[in-house]
């Protein structure tokens, strides 16, 4: 006796191509991971760049993607890290800051720069 296979192409798609399905779950478990990694890597000032961290599901060409980001304004700074550069004051006429416990102000201060962070890239890892 012989059996055949009949696939079923709602169930397919279902499986393997929705949000909801086992394949959009899987996705889904593997971004809130990377973004726990993420958040656990990224350096704590305000806080504001560690709660920007997300994770989105997306469809792109029929297929579930994962779309991990951080949407903040010194994301890709941190990321990336900077040269030194200089800092001038935008709003005010000098910047006030902490130096050595005692307050200093200063028409322009040259920043060191930063080492890159690459909290985002580094956790695109397998789980």
């Amino acid at each position: 006796m012989v059996t055949t296979f009949t696939p079923n192409p709602a169930g397919i798609k279902y499986t393997f191509r929705s949000k909801e399905g086992p394949v959009g779950q899987h996705m889904a478990a593997v971004g809130a991971e990377m973004v726990i990694r993420a958040k656990h890597q990224v350096g704590v000032e305000t806080g504001g760049l560690k709660n920007a961290i997300t994770f989105r599901l997306a469809m792109s060409r029929g297929e579930v993607i994962t779309i991990i980001e951080a949407n903040h304004p010194n994301a890709l700074m941190h990321h990336e890290g900077t040269k030194p550069h200089f800092i001038t004051p935008q709003k005010v006429q000098v910047l006030k800051f902490n130096s050595n416990g005692k307050v200093a102000f200063a028409k322009a201060v040259l920043h060191p720069g930063t080492k890159p962070n690459r909290f985002l890239s580094d956790n695109l890892r397998p789980l």
